[in-house]
């Protein structure tokens, strides 16, 4: 491989969890939620490690997976294919300017108080 080649491939199975996690926020509306929901499905990192809602806000901010590269803060079209649709991250920052109580009760299954 030349200096400086960049891979042109995505590993189709952790973008599906890539992917997967991203729809699931955006339903959720819950980082701690998700975490629980992902460990009990055995979804672990590239380490094989437990995911945490540290991560996942750290996954659902990077803009590499939307083709993009970073650099200093500032974001470029990247030479690579976006993992994540614009309409897909759009739809996920704009549930993360929602206030975290009222995000984390989209889809609570709460019972009736009895009085």
């Amino acid at each position: 491989m030349a200096s400086g080649a960049i891979l042109d491939f995505v590993n189709e199975a952790e973008a599906k969890v890539v992917r997967h996690i991203f729809k699931r926020f955006v339903e959720l509306g819950s980082a701690t939620k998700l975490a629980h929901e992902l460990a009990d499905q055995g979804i672990t990192n590239k380490r094989g490690k437990q995911i945490d809602k540290g991560f996942i806000y750290k996954l659902i901010q990077n803009r590499l997976y939307l083709g993009e590269a970073v650099h200093k803060g500032d974001s470029y079209p990247g030479e690579h294919d976006a993992i994540v649709s614009n309409e897909l991250w759009d739809s996920l920052h704009a549930a993360l300017k929602k206030n975290p109580r009222e995000r984390g009760t989209i889809e609570t299954n709460r019972p009736e108080p009895l009085l």
